[in-house]
């Protein structure tokens, strides 16, 4: 059975059209499960006139006060009754062969819990790119997913967009979200990194959704569009810190946590005591990589305290 998830807030510009596009699906979805999060326009009464016109199970859940998009997602997924779980949002379009693809997946796959896709960027109705590129999911980088080296990836850069992914119902971490996050982080990060903890985490490179940029997202690209992400897997950038405010599984939070102090570290004077305890940490945590760490971090190191001379 398949469930999509689709989570709405003053969506009436394009709700029509994607929903339009989840129902003309190639392989048909079982329900669509619509919690809309206090919305004041025309989304609901077009969502209710399309549910008449299907034999799609649309089950409209109306909250009595704003969630918020990442609470919002956690409740339409935990009333989603299907074994695969799409979630969506309200102003992309699906391409009709999206769910067929990853079913295919998925049965090919079968130890993999949540995928994620690349899309079509689209500024109105034109194309301007890859949804990937400015993700920073190049080839290198999906080769150091496959490596092991995928947490370094996401834990400086939100790399899987909601929008492409699609999870097993089995996953356990699906449906607790909640109970790891803070209300302002996003559920797909969230899902994202769970799943590489759990070597559960697959990727497919077909551009299966058009992902609109416009005014109104509550959520988007925002500066990427312009500065792709680096796929470099010894980057590192602040956003590893706010990590630590999560209830993550041990061994993951000691992960990010020594990413975390791999950025920090680059402002703070090297001695040789330190070095030798930075060492240690490189060769547990990256074994037979830990030398290009190591060396890139120091070269790192080495710009910032030659600005600091010259400022």
């Amino acid at each position: 059975m398949i469930s999509v998830v689709l989570c709405t807030y003053n969506g009436e510009r394009y709700i029509r059209e994607q929903m339009e596009s989840i129902l003309n699906q190639t392989m048909k979805v079982d329900e669509i499960v619509v919690c809309d999060d206090g919305s004041t326009d025309n989304t609901l009464p077009i969502i209710e006139g399309l549910a008449g016109t299907t034999d799609t199970a649309i089950h409209i859940h109306r909250n009595e006060t704003n969630l918020g998009p990442a609470r919002n997602f956690q409740k339409a997924i935990n009333l989603c009754t299907g074994d695969i779980i799409f979630l969506s949002d309200q102003d992309d379009v699906w391409i009709p062969e999206k769910v067929v693809t990853i079913i295919n997946y998925f049965a090919s796959h079968p130890t993999i819990n949540v995928v994620f896709t690349d899309g079509n960027l689209m500024d109105g109705e034109k194309n301007i790119g890859s949804l990937w590129h400015s993700l920073g999911i190049t080839p290198n980088a999906q080769k150091a997913i496959d490596d092991g080296f995928g947490i370094e990836l996401f834990a400086c850069e939100s790399r899987a967009t909601g929008a492409t992914m699609a999870v097993r119902s089995t996953f356990e971490p699906l449906h607790t979200l909640n109970h790891y996050q803070p209300s302002h982080f996003l559920h797909d990060e969230l899902l994202s990194m769970l799943a590489l903890y759990y070597s559960q985490l697959g990727y497919c490179s077909e551009k299966l959704i058009n992902y609109r940029i416009h005014s109104d997202q509550e959520c988007g690209l925002g500066e990427r569009l312009n500065n792709p992400a680096s796929d470099d897997i010894r980057e590192t950038s602040n956003l590893a810190f706010f990590w630590n405010q999560l209830a993550l599984p041990t061994p993951l939070q000691e992960r990010i946590a020594f990413i975390a102090t791999r950025e920090r570290r680059k402002r703070q004077p090297l001695g040789p005591f330190r070095m030798l305890y930075a060492i240690c940490q490189y060769r547990h945590f990256y074994n037979k990589r830990w030398g290009s760490f190591l060396a890139f971090d120091i070269r790192k190191w080495a710009v910032n305290m030659l600005h600091r001379i010259i400022k």
